[in-house]
């Protein structure tokens, strides 16, 4: 852990560790895998339960302790205070980062504030799985081109981790729905970018049960962070 890693992969977890070894795996086959250190953000340490023999896992593991109730946005920003790299992405477990890294940090030589990944669909047995992919990623669909972009995948895309931390304690509520952010660094004059060479595979419900929740509390989420700020006469209507 001496050696200052070129990519911090920030994971956020309510529960253990086995419900992040699907995408640990597909962190291990980066190409520069040694490279990558992982931040886990977890309740605690003792309810992540890491096993011994993965701390030394890729560049190194950091486990940060965000308390309960774990708040997403808290937890990621939490996540970039601990992490060591300039550039920092926010992973999820349901997600196969495919030669990310490389990309990532070839792309973050340049100016651009956020890259973001092609996005593909991990399971496509079903129509609502297709459904859910292009409703939440529909823009970033792989194949994709690569080059300058309005905005990149609300999760799994990279930052600069020094323009994260600019926003101080403001970071925290950004984060709790990530287009809230990339707006921001737009109004501030900064510039995102897709790197179509670098691609997540997306895992999306299949059932009915579990896509109706998931569209329906993602629209809540959406909507009381664009209110913020609006007039309760605006709020009403």
């Amino acid at each position: 852990m001496t050696n200052i890693p070129a990519l911090s992969v920030i994971l956020v977890t309510p529960s253990s560790y086995a419900t992040l070894t699907h995408t640990m795996r597909f962190l291990r086959a980066q190409t520069l895998a040694e490279q990558i250190e992982v931040v886990i953000v977890a309740s605690s340490q003792v309810a992540l339960a890491l096993p011994p023999g993965e701390q030394g896992a890729l560049g190194g593991i950091r486990v940060v302790e965000a308390g309960t109730p774990l708040r997403l946005g808290a937890a990621k920003a939490a996540g970039v205070a601990a992490a060591r790299a300039a550039v920092v992405v926010f992973a999820e477990d349901h997600c196969s980062p495919r030669r990310n890294g490389a990309a990532l940090i070839a792309a973050h030589a340049e100016p651009w504030a956020a890259v973001g990944p092609a996005i593909g669909n991990a399971n496509p047995v079903s129509a609502i799985s297709w459904a859910n992919l292009l409703l939440a990623y529909g823009h970033w669909l792989a194949p994709a081109t690569a080059g300058e972009i309005a905005d990149v995948p609300g999760h799994n895309s990279s930052y600069k981790r020094t323009l994260l931390l600019a926003y101080g304690e403001q970071l925290s509520e950004l984060l709790e729905r990530e287009g809230t952010l990339h707006a921001d660094l737009r109004v501030r004059g900064h510039r995102l970018y897709l790197a179509a060479e670098a691609r997540a595979d997306h895992v999306n419900p299949t059932l009915p049960s579990a896509w109706v929740p998931l569209r329906f509390n993602a629209g809540r989420l959406y909507a009381a962070v664009r209110a913020r700020g609006w007039s309760p006469l605006r709020r009403a209507l």
